[in-house]
């Protein structure tokens, strides 16, 4: 019987015979069923057929095991919270202490399987970079288009040149009024050809994007660009 199957504890060396299954969804119901014993989940069968997999030249059959059982260690944490009696930290919220802490758990746990898959999905991870990455390159351009960028130096910014550009910027005055012949993006005007900044680095919205999230990375948009703080 299925649910009498308890594998906590079992090892073996490898799987043999040509109708045992050797992937891991082929022996993904045999695992749910023997690593359960009087309700509660065990982790060891997951970690004895990874093992079993890895020896046998399957290691991304290994890493799907390992990442399932990180699932199941996880929702087995949440549930010893939650069965735990109420101590002195729950003392002032009692169980609603104990949910919110599971629910944490939840939450940290739905992070790692999403980002990372427990770290045997390593190619989440870069995934997740463009998209980060993308996002701030969009920032990046709306805000410089905006006219809120400016040199991220402090000669620069108490320059003549700067100064008499943050003159004549953009910014409504009293009532919101906008002077005629303002300057919309002064960053712009500032490096453009023939001005006082021409030679400074030019902006790259996805340049500065890529520096900001991948901080091995110094393509010196950073460096040079910083938001306003007008």
């Amino acid at each position: 019987m299925a649910n009498k199957l308890v594998l906590d504890g079992f090892t073996y060396d490898r799987i043999a015979g040509d109708k045992a299954p050797a992937t891991a969804a082929g022996r993904r119901e045999w695992l749910k069923a023997g690593s359960v014993c009087v309700g509660r989940f065990y982790p060891q069968p997951y970690t004895q057929l990874a093992r079993v997999f890895r020896n046998m030249g399957l290691g991304g059959e290994a890493r799907t095991v390992l990442y399932w059982r990180e699932q199941e260690v996880a929702l087995q944490v949440q549930r010893d919270i939650l069965a735990a009696p109420v101590g002195a930290g729950d003392m002032v919220f009692g169980q609603l202490g104990r949910e919110v802490r599971a629910a944490g758990v939840g939450v940290w746990s739905w992070v790692l399987r999403w980002a990372v898959g427990y770290g045997y999905r390593p190619g989440r991870a870069f995934g997740c970079l463009v998209v980060l990455w993308l996002m701030a390159s969009l920032m990046a351009h709306r805000v410089w288009e905006r006219g809120e960028f400016a040199p991220n130096s402090d000669v620069v910014l108490v320059s003549e040149g700067w100064q008499g550009l943050l003159a004549r910027d953009c910014v409504a005055g009293g009532g919101g009024v906008v002077a005629v012949g303002c300057e919309k993006n002064p960053a712009e005007a500032w490096s453009s050809k023939g001005q006082a900044g021409m030679d400074w680095e030019s902006f790259s919205a996805i340049g500065w994007g890529l520096d900001l999230v991948v901080p091995i990375l110094d393509l010196g948009q950073t460096a040079a660009w910083a938001p306003s703080k007008d």
